[in-house]
């Protein structure tokens, strides 16, 4: 009857639904569905008739229009007829605010994906709107005032003086330490990858001199059929990206060149490896246990800075929250992380490669 779903696996998770690329089998590639995927899709749909879409902000318009999409072809092969009902005739509640983070890679909902063949919008086909008054989120009072008059746009003198108490650029903000509780373990929030990478790496060094803990520094496993990359397709690999040696782009499909890790460390989960289970993109935990292969263990013995010629054999890290029944021999909520596997093209002499990155 009902399916519960997100643009990301774990707003996905927090309403224990999943993913929108998942209830709807788009690819994550753009690839051709294959038959069995959307014989698998007709099944799903074939019954169901509510779909609940959580953090709608995130969601951007074409992918909404691929769900309808979607959603239509399967009711149709499951014998509905009238082929004009967006979503297949599933009723659809969009839930959130466009005061939460945007879309990433697209437009927000209300925006026309073509002005020439669509004169209303999908989203405008969403009439009924529910509009929760009731803050439950923030239970400082001062602070549900002042987000109150901000949602209404007739903010006061106080309210504006308030915000500029809290702005670090502003004069008259308050000094503040951040060197002491609790802003020395505050989280980071910034839109640039170059900020989140210098500010990782800054502060695992720090973190592993002051708790004179072992800093392990992980390098990319790049092979090619089976073998290491030859220096000729390291160079080629640099060439390919020259942004790299600028230190703007450290990445080969989606893994970095170079990882550091150290047990005590707050890490963050990138990608959805199982959104029923809160293991999803998004959700955060803390490395209590880093086990080497057998090659590093001789070198990791008497050095604060273990620079590992293997990938790492596993990772055991203490989730804030997870659904993942607790293993034999494992603390609650303890999981085991291998090193995560992706592939990317390389042209080599005017030869397309495939090269598999761990």
């Amino acid at each position: 009857m009902l399916v519960k779903s997100a643009y990301t696996g774990i707003a996905a998770s927090l309403i224990n639904g999943k993913t929108l690329h998942v209830i709807a089998q788009i690819p994550i590639n753009n690839s051709k569905r294959s038959q069995k995927a959307n014989r698998k899709l007709t099944s799903f749909w074939s019954k169901k008739q509510y779909l609940i879409i959580n953090e709608m902000s995130m969601v951007a318009c074409h992918i909404l229009a691929r769900v309808s999409g979607v959603l239509t072809s399967a009711k149709l092969s499951a014998g509905m007829e009238d082929r004009d009902l967006p979503f297949g005739g599933v009723n659809v509640i969009l839930v959130g605010d466009f005061h939460q983070f945007p879309p990433v890679g697209g437009k927000l909902l209300y925006w026309q994906l073509d002005q020439k063949k669509a004169s209303v919008s999908l989203y405008e086909q969403f009439t009924t709107v529910v509009h929760l008054k009731q803050q439950v989120h923030v239970t400082d009072s001062i602070w549900q005032d002042v987000l109150t008059h901000v949602q209404h746009g007739n903010c006061w003198r106080h309210h504006i003086d308030i915000l500029h108490s809290v702005t670090l650029s502003n004069p008259d903000c308050q000094r503040t330490d951040f060197s002491a509780c609790p802003w020395e373990d505050a989280v980071l929030i910034t839109p640039q990858h170059s900020v989140r990478r210098h500010w990782n790496d800054a502060m695992s060094k720090k973190r592993t001199k002051q708790n004179k803990t072992q800093l392990f520094v992980c390098q990319a496993y790049d092979t090619f059929q089976g073998h290491t990359l030859t220096v000729r397709e390291h160079l080629e690999m640099a060439r390919n990206h020259p942004r790299q040696r600028e230190g703007k782009n450290r990445e080969h499909g989606g893994l970095p060149d170079e990882l550091t890790l150290s047990v005590g460390m707050n890490v963050i989960i990138t990608i959805n490896v199982q959104t029923d289970l809160d293991v999803a993109n998004g959700s955060w935990g803390k490395i209590i246990a880093i086990t080497l292969q057998v090659q590093d263990k001789q070198a990791a013995k008497n050095n604060l800075v273990v620079k590992l010629t293997q990938v790492l054999a596993y990772v055991l890290v203490k989730m804030e929250r997870t659904k993942v029944p607790t293993l034999a021999g494992l603390s609650e909520n303890v999981i085991p992380l291998t090193a995560a596997e992706c592939t990317f093209s390389l042209i080599d002499r005017k030869q397309k490669k495939k090269i598999l990155r761990k």
